[in-house]
């Protein structure tokens, strides 16, 4: 588990710089997920049978009352609550009469380790205007956490709201299934893969990204990647190997040893 996307998780969450939290790296990535959760679900589990009654009323509750009731009364925050104690049919059936603002803020509430059966089942066509909107305000944190648990033909689906590489590699700096992201990343054109190397190049931090997504490609990804070095300059492939190797990645670190 990488701690520093804990660490940055954790940043977003208490809105504070990354920084501040470093004396907390020393916990490591699995204990800091934990404090992580224990937190958001501390928010949550003392009002717990009161949510769940709540949430049971739906079933009997007209749409349009509960719609109104939603976006007046409760707020994104208390709607994304209830919707852990909501049927997914049911909070979809809600979701479609929801306008999408309140949809983008209510998915920014979420908790990614309690929403996974709805990641799981929610329909895909509610969750394109979502990711659009989420891209659209870099909620990169929520989207990353969503990446972690949403199934793999769900993200294969949502990667064309999501057009441009350094979106992708901020949500990757976010999310902890690298694999997945490889799998992303594998079925990038050439001119794509292009541009999320170009954009790591300005950022250590998205460099770290595509060389932890470089350690988990296929061969034909990397091959592909060995293809395309005559596009970036001598310096440019010297950066990238020289922070690959002095960080121990083994992948970018072998493509762009211009020694050999």
């Amino acid at each position: 588990m990488d701690t520093k996307v804990e660490i940055r998780r954790l940043a977003a969450l208490f809105q504070c710089d990354e920084s501040e939290l470093g004396y907390l790296e020393s916990l490591g990535g699995e204990a800091l997920m934990k404090l992580r959760v224990q937190f958001q679900d501390s928010l949550i589990s003392d009002y717990e049978p009161v949510l769940s009654k709540l949430a049971g009323t739906t079933a009997i509750t007209p749409a349009a009352i509960a719609v109104k009731i939603a976006t007046r009364y409760l707020g994104p925050t208390l709607t994304s609550y209830l919707s852990y104690y909501t049927p997914v049919k049911s909070a979809a059936k809600l979701a479609e009469k929801f306008p999408s603002d309140f949809m983008i803020e209510v998915a920014k509430e979420q908790i990614p380790e309690r929403a996974k059966e709805m990641l799981k089942d929610f329909p895909l066509e509610l969750m394109r205007p979502v990711t659009r909107g989420l891209v659209a305000e870099q909620a990169w944190s929520t989207m990353g956490g969503f990446v972690d648990y949403l199934p793999e033909e769900k993200s294969f689906a949502l990667m064309s709201e999501v057009p441009d590489a350094e979106s992708n590699l901020r949500i990757s700096s976010y999310a902890q299934n690298k694999e997945l992201v490889a799998k992303l990343v594998a079925k990038f054109d050439d001119d794509m893969l292009i541009e999320l190397t170009k954009a790591s190049l300005a950022s250590p931090e998205l460099m770290r990204e595509v060389c932890l997504v470089a350690e988990k490609l296929p061969a034909e990804s990397l091959e592909q990647m060995a293809r395309l070095r005559d596009r970036f300059s001598e310096a440019e492939q010297t950066q990238l190997y020289k922070y690959a190797r002095e960080n121990d990645f083994s992948a970018l670190a072998d493509l762009y040893d211009l020694v050999n």
